[in-house]
């Protein structure tokens, strides 16, 4: 096979992943409203049905994934990937106890992680189309911030989370 025809062929499976992968976002106007309940949820029966998803903790002010999935302690993070201490994401993809799951942890002890500069956000969000996955999904942190919009914009699938709370509907609206 000659060099063009093996960078076809290269371009062309990355081409067939991306268009594989689902992106999806879960965001919602409040916090506590269960977001990060439905993004597990999502991700658990997915990796259930033989399907290859990696749960990204996007709430990067406040990540707590982890914890509802039993884990921890988190040896790298997003920031981890940001501040280059980490080549790629697969780096910081942690294995969870549900298999076909892995856990892309955000920050919730660094402050200059809640509001990434907007490159550092694309530069995120090409890295994670990059990941070997059927489903890639991202658990938004509250509200309706640039940071929060960018990334929910960004997928395929979006998902808002409310509740009946007057405040919860006027803020998810």
């Amino acid at each position: 096979m000659n060099s063009s025809a093996l960078e076809n062929s290269t371009s062309e499976s990355l081409n067939t992943r991306k268009l594989r992968c689902k992106l999806w976002a879960v965001g919602g106007g409040k916090g506590g409203i269960g977001k990060s309940i439905v993004s597990l949820n999502l991700a658990y029966w997915l990796a259930k049905l033989n399907q290859k998803v990696v749960l990204v903790d996007a709430d990067l002010g406040g990540a707590n994934l982890h914890t509802l999935l039993g884990i921890k302690f988190v040896k790298y993070t997003l920031a981890d990937y940001l501040n280059k201490r980490v080549k790629s994401l697969d780096d910081i993809t942690i294995t969870t106890p549900v298999s076909g799951l892995r856990l892309i942890c955000g920050a919730s002890d660094i402050v200059g992680l809640a509001n990434p500069k907007y490159l550092q956000k694309q530069k995120i969000i090409k890295a994670l189309q990059k990941l070997d996955a059927d489903h890639l999904i991202l658990d938004l942190g509250a509200g309706s911030n640039y940071d929060t919009l960018d990334f929910f914009l960004s997928c395929n699938y979006k998902i808002a989370v409310i509740t009946p709370q007057p405040t919860a509907l006027q803020n998810g609206y």
